[in-house]
């Protein structure tokens, strides 16, 4: 009578490293599907980069002066009308409370809490930059070019 080896109920390490690499694609796949998250000041300097773009086209496309007011902690669009300055949109636009706006030396305040960025419908603009500032981390904007800095 023949006797069978009773070898093959373990588990080989030929099929660990298969598993193993099977999980590990997995993971791989689920990680790489899942979009990263924005960081705020990304976002939000994304946002302000748009304003200055949006703002600079419709003073080009109107023929009418147009200014970026900040304070602090937001800014709003103006446009020049009948001899005085209209807001564009009602509410205006605030930033999160971890975060700030600072006009460079450049740009001469309106008063102790508000400064201006014009565009004119030349297409010429303020010469200056405005500090986006997060935490840990601030940007430096042109309202002409792009953002410098990001520096912990």
């Amino acid at each position: 009578m023949k006797t069978e080896r009773v070898s093959d109920l373990g588990i080989t390490l030929l099929e660990i490293l298969v598993a193993l690499t099977l999980i590990a694609l997995a993971t791989g796949a689920i990680i790489i599907s899942v979009p990263a998250q924005s960081r705020p000041l990304d976002v939000e300097t994304a946002k302000l980069e748009d304003t200055f773009e949006q703002l600079a086209d419709r003073a080009v496309l109107t023929g009418k002066l147009h200014a970026l007011e900040m304070t602090r902690d937001g800014y709003s669009g103006l446009a020049f009308e009948n001899g005085e300055w209209v807001a564009m949109r009602a509410p205006r636009e605030r930033l999160p409370r971890s975060m700030s706006l600072r006009p460079g030396e450049e740009i001469a305040p309106l008063d102790a809490r508000r400064w201006q960025i014009l565009f004119s419908p030349t297409g010429v603009k303020t010469e200056g930059t405005v500090r986006l500032s997060g935490r840990s981390r601030w940007v430096d904007l042109f309202p002409g070019g792009e953002p410098e800095g990001d520096r912990p």
